[in-house]
């Protein structure tokens, strides 16, 4: 099963593909599912390294350099290289680059600010760009975040490819990038304020019912740390985020994780957040000398509330993060193949949902897709489409 979704994944013909539990056709196009979490490690790690070439079966042959369209004929090659599920693992992502044959970095000068403070690490970290080699399509296929210390620096660098090739990258949404939306009205003021203690299953996720309440993990933190202290002053913005991503995001790792990577960046750019002219450009950390930069990182203290402003500000307008999800979107269609985080199964695939929908155990049946008229609308507003690029266009 993992062999055939990996075909999938990687562009085989819809044509060609016989028809299975995983694999299904709208029109021309073929879709793959499972093809973020579903791709086992192994099999991602040789993605890049071995991207196939195939044809475009429809005009979407944007191949031309820099991001704009190409004259050439919709039968010439192209070759597609498909990543997914870095998560913040930085140096696996540098491995990925490196192994290549659609990635590869290009050198660009030093962001000026670094010149003007005349950082004293520019002899052993280099900035360059992320690009793409001639003739090649890339595709993200979600989640960039949460489980390890690079997760700025990825998503930067995603953001900066989509930007300068916009019609030859395709970033697709995970639910790791998604769920960050949480974090601006979670942390805000009136949510901090809100009395939990009166409510036992308080912030506990429906989708767990395993998982513990804000008030059980306060609790053990409290007897944990051996204190008097009542639950209200426990409840920090700093231990809110941690309840939230061990108990609800299963990333437990998460805030320490970023904790260390602002220490990387505040030590290479002097400060966090930095200016916005490093925005563009990726700091690459010469493997033999980074312990020299590792040893003065480490006497930079990042506080709690730094590591939690950092969150909200990634979020933030300027914020790599909010920049992913601005330029994403939830599926993408290359040539003849439709590329998704998740999976599309026969109750998600035409439908799209109303603008509205909570994110919530349903309370209605599923919609039918048997409806011969096209333009029905579902009971709880979401609607049927039967044409496959509208409706990638309409989610």
């Amino acid at each position: 099963v993992q062999r055939q979704r990996y075909c999938h994944a990687f562009g085989a013909s819809a044509a060609n593909t016989p028809h299975n539990s995983d694999f299904y056709q709208i029109g021309s196009v073929g879709i793959t599912t499972a093809v973020g979490v579903g791709i086992g490690t192994a099999l991602r790690s040789q993605c890049e390294n071995k991207a196939i070439r195939m044809k475009s079966a429809d005009d979407d042959n944007d191949y031309g350099q820099d991001g704009v369209n190409s004259d050439s004929s919709t039968s010439e090659l192209f070759r597609i290289g498909y990543l997914s599920d870095i998560e913040g693992n930085w140096e696996y992502f540098l491995e990925c680059v490196e192994r290549s044959n659609v990635l590869e970095w290009e050198e660009t000068n030093s962001p000026s600010s670094i010149l003007q403070n005349n950082n004293n690490n520019n002899e052993v970290v280099t900035f360059q760009r992320l690009a793409l080699s001639p003739n090649t399509k890339f595709i993200y296929g979600g989640d960039t975040v949460d489980k390890g210390t690079g997760d700025i620096r990825l998503v930067r660098a995603l953001v900066s490819l989509k930007k300068r090739y916009p019609t030859r990258v395709h970033l697709l949404v995970g639910n790791r990038d998604l769920n960050k939306l949480r974090l601006s009205s979670e942390l805000s003021e009136s949510d901090m304020n809100i009395d939990f203690e009166g409510d036992d299953n308080f912030g506990k996720p429906f989708w767990n019912n395993s998982a513990k309440s804000l008030k059980e993990y306060l609790e053990e933190l409290r007897a944990e740390q051996g204190a008097n202290s009542s639950l209200d002053k426990l409840n920090t913005r700093a231990e809110r985020l941690r309840y939230m991503f061990k108990h609800t995001l299963g990333c437990p790792d998460t805030f320490e994780f970023r904790r260390e990577e602002i220490r990387v960046l505040a030590q290479i750019y002097g400060e966090y957040p930095a200016n916005s002219d490093t925005h563009d450009v990726t700091p690459i950390q010469h493997a033999k000398e980074v312990d020299i930069l590792e040893e003065p990182a480490t006497s930079i203290e990042i506080s709690d509330d730094q590591v939690v402003d950092s969150f909200l500000y990634e979020m933030s307008p300027e914020g790599s993060l909010r920049q992913y999800l601005h330029l994403s979107s939830i599926a993408a269609i290359v040539g003849n193949t439709i590329f998704v985080h998740g999976a599309i199964d026969r109750l998600t695939m035409k439908y799209v949902p109303s603008p509205n929908t909570k994110f919530e155990l349903p309370t209605t049946s599923p919609p039918s897709f048997t409806a011969p008229d096209t333009t029905i609308t579902t009971p709880d507003g979401g609607r049927i489409v039967e044409n496959v690029h509208e409706w990638v266009q309409s989610l």
